[in-house]
């Protein structure tokens, strides 16, 4: 039997940290009380008082200061409320106070208590996406004003304000990378062409090439065929070995109608 009065004990209860929130600033809630004291018998010890606690909590007022604290927590402090988790953990740090807004400002600016506290889910999926769409955009955009990218529409590359990026979704975004990669490479192969080529030219003026391949546009990536050759009307031809100012191609121009010709294919 417990010697305490039962005052105490009622006192020792409320300032556990599952009962603080059913624990008034000024004192125990005397509506609370009656809870417990109708669900247990003399002679009162701590335990006994602590399983009536538990069995009538569900019918028990929670503290309107409570209430108000943790719902100002929702907008003060997202990152870690809404919690259940959380506000016991704030009532246990709390030491049997009641909690009050001050009392969560206290306990908020300790860094020993909010390395006890979990980020919530939303907060976490949060943080998450921002920092998915942070590196999305660097790679998009790779800290330039503008970016390229295939318009299906206009039928060529176009160069879009990096700006634009911040109101994408997410999703969209991952699809404007993918478009943005595929773009860089295509450009990056014209531009080995267009080298390519302009050796080639080069080449050709200087009278270092005996021969070239000498592409269709027709059917682009390949090279004339006999068969095509022998179809061209003059003008088709004369398109060929001459530039549009009337300046050979040179040699090597002629040289592959020549070869194409015999091949006979």
């Amino acid at each position: 039997m417990s010697s305490k009065p039962l005052e105490d004990l009622l006192a020792e209860l409320f300032n556990l940290p599952e009962a603080i929130p059913y624990k008034g600033v000024v004192g125990v809630i005397d509506a609370n009380v009656k809870a417990v004291l109708r669900k247990c018998s003399p002679p009162y010890t701590l335990e006994k008082l602590r399983n009536a606690f538990e069995a009538v909590k569900s019918e028990m007022s929670l503290d309107s200061t409570y209430l108000y604290t943790m719902s100002s927590a929702r907008s003060k402090y997202p990152r870690y409320f809404p919690s259940d988790g959380n506000e016991n953990m704030i009532c246990y740090h709390g030491h049997g106070e009641a909690v009050t807004p001050e009392l969560l400002d206290a306990l908020m600016a300790n860094p020993h208590v909010v390395t006890t506290l979990t980020k919530n889910a939303a907060t976490v999926a949060r943080e998450e996406e921002a920092d998915d769409r942070k590196s999305l955009i660097a790679m998009i955009a790779m800290d330039r004003p503008t970016f390229p990218i295939y318009s299906s529409l206009h039928g060529c590359v176009r160069w879009v304000d990096s700006k634009s990026l911040e109101q994408e979704s997410t999703d969209r975004l991952r699809e404007i990378l993918e478009s943005v990669e595929n773009t860089r490479a295509a450009m990056s192969a014209n531009r080995d062409e267009q080298k390519t080529a302009l050796k080639t030219i080069a080449a050709i003026a200087k009278g270092e090439a005996d021969d070239i391949f000498l592409e269709d546009p027709q059917t682009p990536g390949q090279e004339y065929t006999a068969k095509r050759l022998k179809q061209l009307s003059r003008e088709q031809y004369r398109a060929i070995l001459f530039t549009p100012d009337g300046q050979s191609r040179g040699k090597a121009v002629t040289n592959a109608i020549t070869r194409i010709l015999r091949s006979g294919r």
